[in-house]
């Protein structure tokens, strides 16, 4: 549920076009949707940070006092933060900055 909403919130055409300056297109998974062994049947995620708020909240994780989301396992209360580790390749760093500014906005804190 948490990799659905973390996949929803992200448009990967402004991705491609902020990280990328607009060279590349938007992946869909790991085969390119040029070949011939891309299943052109399969069904695109939506991108919509109400669907990825909505479904955190359904696997438990609300949003706390400070803004980030959390949950409460047993007695102790754990935060959704995830740690983006990426090479100073100057594409991979902004990718990495779209994607937090993107997870924080649903409540997700990030660390690059």
């Amino acid at each position: 549920m948490v990799r659905e909403a973390l996949l929803s919130s992200v448009d990967r055409k402004l991705l491609t076009e902020e990280a990328l300056g607009g060279y590349g297109r938007p992946a869909f998974g790991p085969i390119p949707t040029d070949t011939k062994y891309f299943n052109q049947n399969l069904k695109q995620a939506t991108t919509s940070r109400d669907l990825a708020s909505s479904a955190l909240d359904r696997a438990g994780w609300k949003l706390g006092d400070g803004g980030w989301r959390e949950r409460k396992i047993k007695t102790t209360t754990v935060p959704l933060e995830l740690t983006l580790s990426v090479p100073q390749a100057d594409f991979l760093t902004k990718t990495a900055e779209f994607l937090k500014k993107n997870w924080e906005g649903i409540g997700v804190k990030v660390n690059i």
